[in-house]
């Protein structure tokens, strides 16, 4: 794992030196650096076999094109993300009414807008060599997992994440798909279920450090009993569809009245900050 800021990314391989290794999920648009840098560190100048995306949100897929044009590898990804990793549409928006915290505040300003991986984007038809691909669909219409039977790890995506982001403070801990982008509810139950029958001793987190423990599969079992559909936001009742062409079915989306003020006062607070940070340099 290589942990930029709040997202991780994966390095698979079959641990014997000069072996094939792939790249799971690439992080936001400017990790590219530190992502090739780690690359050479643990592989030298050997290119990845592949790039592979568990599902195709910003935080996941944002480097995506430009180490595939730089390595010239292709991108697999799941054919339920693909009309947002072609041009074709956006995700869905976000739903800051789901939660509260910095979770909240943060989803008015993050992108849900798609990306075109064209021409490296491929149909995801099977994992890097030893993994196989698993469907954890819910926090977008075709996440995926990857499952690596022999040592029991699951690279699970946003299908679960060990940090708590729906309060002010985040903590360390298992937790639901982030509320504010996930949507389908009913779809992420199945998820869950779909992870505990596989009975994992080490989960792989998009978000949050990796977890291994002999009883993990029990802990989830447990943890899943608890399991509750999110108690408000637009998605609950509502969960987005997929269209025969591939494009979201989104119901009428109300505006939100504190969008604007909250960006406004976010700006404000910048604003400030750097005013204050070059009078203070004029005054040194």
């Amino acid at each position: 794992m290589l942990a930029l800021g709040f997202v991780n990314v994966y390095f698979v391989d079959n641990g014997e030196p000069g072996g094939e290794w792939a790249l799971i999920d690439t992080g936001l648009p400017w990790h590219f650096s530190a992502i090739v840098r780690e690359a050479r560190r643990r592989y030298g100048n050997q290119k990845p076999a592949a790039i592979y995306l568990t599902h195709g949100h910003y935080d996941h897929a944002g480097s995506a094109a430009a180490l595939a044009a730089y390595w010239n590898v292709p991108i697999f990804a799941p054919e339920a993300e693909l009309p947002f990793l072609t041009g074709q549409c956006d995700y869905p928006p976000a739903d800051p009414s789901a939660c509260g915290g910095w979770l909240s505040l943060a989803s008015r300003f993050a992108s849900t807008r798609g990306k075109d991986l064209r021409p490296f984007v491929q149909p995801l038809t099977e994992g890097p060599r030893g993994w196989e691909v698993i469907p954890l669909p819910g926090h977008t219409l075709g996440q995926v997992g990857f499952w690596h039977e022999k040592s029991k790890t699951l690279i699970v995506g946003d299908a679960l994440m060990n940090v708590s982001i729906d309060e002010w403070r985040p903590r360390t801990g298992l937790s639901w798909p982030p509320q504010p982008f996930t949507t389908d509810w009913f779809a992420v139950r199945k998820s869950l279920d779909r992870i505990v029958a596989l009975q994992p001793e080490t989960l792989c987190f998009g978000h949050g450090n990796p977890i291994s423990d002999p009883s993990l599969g029990r802990q989830l079992a447990d943890m899943t009993q608890c399991f509750a559909i999110a108690r408000a936001g637009r998605y609950v009742g509502q969960p987005v569809r997929q269209a025969s062409d591939g494009s979201p079915i989104v119901a009428p989306i109300p505006p939100d009245p504190v969008k604007k003020p909250t960006k406004l006062a976010a700006l404000g607070a910048l604003a400030a900050g750097a005013y204050f940070l070059l009078k203070r340099k004029q005054n040194l």
